[in-house]
């Protein structure tokens, strides 16, 4: 009997954390954005300075890049990837400015889902777990 009772609540225990898991998962998309977004201001006030190549804000802001799997955010990054290096460094300064506004709207969006999604899959995680633990018993 208390090895029946011990599995069940070892099933409860594996589906609530499987749940996390996904919920940690969704919490590493807008880390790797934050990554990004102070990778693309560090690499303004390198350009801006003068301290750093371009070709090294390049490589930088692609390694930050290679965790993010949003479109949109490689879109606007890509773009501003290209045009480093090639534009006078006033308007390469412009381009940080407006890519780092339009990643900044794209995190707010992301953390609001990301709240609702976390609290999700963490729910559906308990819950999955009970019913699975209720069918058993």
């Amino acid at each position: 009997m208390n090895i029946k009772y011990t599995g069940i609540l070892l099933i409860f225990i594996t589906l609530s954390m499987a749940g996390r898991y996904k919920a940690l998962s969704v919490k590493k998309e807008v880390d790797s954005l934050k990554d990004l977004i102070d990778a693309i201001i560090d690499s303004k006030i390198l350009l801006k300075s003068e301290r750093t190549r371009s070709c090294e804000i390049i490589a930088n802001i692609n390694s930050k890049l290679k965790n993010v799997s949003d479109k949109e955010v490689l879109l606007i990054t890509s773009g501003l990837v290209q045009k480093i290096g090639t534009t006078p460094i006033e308007g390469q300064l412009l381009l940080f400015d407006g890519c780092y506004e339009r990643l900044n709207n794209i995190l707010a969006v992301l953390e609001q889902k990301s709240y609702a999604k976390k609290k999700l899959y963490g729910s559906l995680g308990v819950i999955l777990g009970a019913f699975v633990a209720v069918m058993l018993v």
